[in-house]
C-alpha cells in the first residue's frame, strides 16, 4: 500500500540530530568539531601565555591556538547555514513542505517526491538503519540516508517497514 507524508525543514534538522547521536564515533567526531578545537586552542594559548614574549615557541603556538579557537567558532557559527544549504541541495524549500511517498513492494521500498522523483531500494541497498521515537532512518551508505517521520505514517506503514527491515538480504 502506498503512504504519503509531508516533510519540511524541521524534520531535516531533527533527521539530522538523530543521525548525529546514531552512533558514538559520529558523536565524538560533531562534538570535537564543535567544542574541541576551541578547547585545544584555549588549553594551547593557556601553556604559551606564560613564555617569554619573542620566545619562538610561543610565536608558534599562538597562531595555532588562534587557528583552533577560530576554527572551533566558525564551525559551530555556520552550522544552521549549513543545514539550509544542504537541504537546499536535496531539492527541499525551507518554506514549503515536501509531499512524499513510501510503499513497500515485495523487497523493494519505493519512495518518491510526488512530480518530481523516486527511488526504489532493494533490501540489500540499505545496509542499516537507526530510529528513535519520532524518526527513523534507512542508510543507503555511512553518510546517506532516508528520513521517515514516524508521527506521519500511520502506525500500519511503520510495522510494514519494520518487516521489511527484518527481511534477510538477497529474500525474495
Amino acid at each position: 500500500m502506498r503512504y504519503f507524508y509531508e516533510s519540511n525543514y524541521q524534520d531535516f534538522k531533527r533527521a539530522q540530530r538523530l543521525y548525529w547521536r546514531s552512533k558514538v564515533s559520529r558523536r565524538v567526531r560533531l562534538h570535537f568539531y564543535l567544542w574541541g578545537l576551541l578547547l585545544a586552542g584555549l588549553i594551547v594559548g593557556g601553556l604559551s601565555y606564560p613564555l617569554p614574549a619573542d620566545s619562538p615557541l610561543r610565536l608558534i603556538l599562538m597562531p595555532i591556538a588562534v587557528g583552533c579557537m577560530a576554527g572551533g567558532s566558525v564551525t559551530a557559527l555556520m552550522r544552521p547555514w549549513q543545514l539550509g544549504r544542504c537541504y537546499r541541495a536535496l531539492g527541499g524549500d525551507p518554506r514549503n513542505p515536501k509531499s512524499i511517498y513510501l510503499e513497500v513492494e515485495d523487497e523493494v521500498l519505493v519512495s518518491g517526491i510526488e512530480g518530481k522523483s523516486e527511488g526504489r531500494f532493494m533490501r540489500g541497498g540499505i545496509p542499516s538503519f537507526s530510529e528513535d521515537d519520532e524518526f527513523l532512518l534507512l542508510f543507503v551508505s555511512p553518510k546517506r540516508f532516508l528520513y521517515i517521520p514516524k508521527g506521519r505514517l500511520p502506525a500500519e506503514a511503520i510495522d510494514e517497514l519494520h518487516v521489511w527491515l527484518r527481511l534477510p538480504v538477497g529474500a525474495k
